[in-house]
């Protein structure tokens, strides 16, 4: 994999400075590894924060790269939930959507809640060890 797509739980981490998560993350851009954030995460996050501190979090997330979702990805995204929900295991439609933009670019997903994305490569930067 070239690189990340950072999940909510991950971002929140950074914003919270917990150690594991920041570490982690300083190590793969030092590694030149592509850091990458979704539409989800910034709502998410950003739906977070009182109105006064929100432009101040928008520069933050602007650190990342940021990539938009291409309809190869939505496509991708809506069969994905057909095919978790049609087993009797729906997962949630926004991790589904994280998940297929990650496949689609080439990027594995880094969450603390692997098991939301079953269908892509997951890293949990809670575990580093650096």
């Amino acid at each position: 994999m070239s690189g990340f797509l950072l999940d909510t739980t991950v971002v929140i981490d950074w914003l919270r400075g917990y150690r594991p998560t920041v570490a982690w993350l300083e190590h793969e851009a030092v590694a030149g590894r592509r850091l990458v954030i979704s539409p989800i995460t910034v709502a998410e996050v950003l739906a977070g924060v009182s109105p006064e501190h929100r432009s101040q979090r928008a520069e933050q997330l602007a650190a990342y790269e940021y990539q938009g979702f291409s309809f190869e990805a939505a496509k991708l995204a809506g069969e994905l939930y057909f095919g978790h929900a049609r087993e009797g295991r729906p997962l949630p439609l926004p991790d589904l959507l994280q998940a297929a933009l990650a496949k689609t670019l080439g990027l594995a997903v880094a969450t603390s809640d692997p098991g939301l994305f079953p269908d892509v490569s997951t890293v949990n930067p809670r575990e580093f060890v650096g």
